[in-house]
């Protein structure tokens, strides 16, 4: 086993990154275009848009330089699992701010880090497994009956061989510690992370996959908990890659059209428009969820169609289905099946009027 000298894992790189200057910010700028600019480098490095992830990036640094680098850690975590080397590397620089300044400079780094991100082969299975362990319907009962096992009960789950991998996600989150703000199907309970990176060395987990884990834990949204895992789970699997951007993205001012999605405020005005103006998919959310947010749940259906197509996607042979079914978590809980699957198929065919009310709500807030 054997730890990875992140420092000179980066140097070694920086030396071989030819960076001119950075690239143009968009004028006029404001404190709540820090959303935009953090959903558009999320969405343009799953799409390999680099020119486009680089402008965004900037422009984020420009307006909260913390949250950039907050939203690096997840995005690597999030969008690139099956290629650890860079998880770690962007880990690392995440928490050196000095380190950064003298050693290239902020605006060489970050643009070598991003040009990495859309470079790389993309995988979500280790999200994927949080997603549908902790939104997911179907491992309720799991979530509950595992919070009552003892840390050693725990560890058994996790440590055989034949047991589901599910199952050892929830096991493995619980060993770490789950705080109620992050909970869901899973319940509060304390832990301890170096308890859990132990047992994964024990389990043949590399020591420079344990690091990464010990970097990951508490900086982001979780996906640290399942890496290991999703690398176990991975393991030796021929990797298909394929690409699932097969239209352009529309453009809207600065940026493109899925930038303004459900956790941005001209997206959530822009989903509220859409269902002024059809009544056909209006009265069949009354229909089937009265007491629901309505402009959420279209929201979460958009961010699923749109913000999961990907180029350069790696699939293992045993995550196909695994991905499929934790599509249904990236909506509601409780909104899966036909249901769901009816309600995409009217999102789909109306995607031109949802342009439209981003379209609008963007050109009255720019007015």
């Amino acid at each position: 086993m054997w730890l990875i000298d992140w420092e000179q894992e980066i140097l070694s790189r920086l030396v071989r990154f030819d960076f001119n200057t950075p690239p143009a910010i968009p004028s006029g700028l404001v404190e709540a275009g820090k959303w935009i600019a953090a959903s558009q480098v999320q969405k343009s490095v799953r799409r390999n848009q680099l020119d486009l992830a680089l402008k965004a990036s900037f422009s984020l640094k420009h307006l909260d330089p913390q949250k950039l680098w907050n939203r690096l850690r997840v995005i690597v975590q999030e969008d690139c699992c099956c290629n650890l080397h860079l998880v770690g590397m962007v880990l690392w620089l995440a928490g050196k701010k000095a380190w950064r300044k003298n050693n290239g400079g902020e605006d060489k780094i970050l643009a070598w880090a991003i040009t990495e991100l859309c470079h790389s082969e993309k995988s979500r299975v280790a999200n994927d497994m949080l997603c549908l362990v902790n939104y997911h319907p179907d491992y309720i009962e799991a979530c509950h009956r595992l919070a009552d096992y003892s840390q050693a009960e725990l560890e058994e789950v996790i440590l055989n061989p034949d047991g589901d991998a599910l199952h050892k996600v929830i096991s493995a989150w619980y060993i770490a510690g789950i705080h109620k703000r992050s909970a869901y199907n899973l319940l509060e309970r304390k832990g301890s992370p170096q308890v859990l990176i132990s047992l994964l060395s024990h389990m043949g987990v590399p020591d420079w996959i344990c690091d990464i884990t010990r970097m990951g834990l508490g900086k982001g949204e979780g996906h640290a908990i399942s890496l290991a895992l999703a690398w176990l789970h991975q393991y030796n699997e021929k990797t298909q890659i394929i690409d699932e951007c097969e239209s352009p993205s529309i453009q809207i001012g600065e940026w493109n059209s899925e930038a303004y999605d459900i956790h941005t405020r001209t997206g959530g005005r822009a989903y509220n428009l859409f269902l002024k103006q059809n009544s056909q998919i209006k009265s069949f959310l009354n229909h089937h969820f009265k007491d629901k947010n309505h402009s959420a749940i279209i929201g979460h259906s958009v961010f699923t169609i749109e913000g999961h197509l990907i180029n350069s996607r790696a699939i293992y042979p045993k995550e196909r289905k695994l991905t499929h079914k934790a599509l249904e978590s990236y909506v509601d809980p409780n909104f899966i099946g036909d249901v769901r699957t009816d309600l995409t198929a009217m999102i789909e065919e109306n995607f031109d009027k949802i342009h439209d009310a981003r379209k609008a709500l963007w050109e009255i807030e720019n007015a």
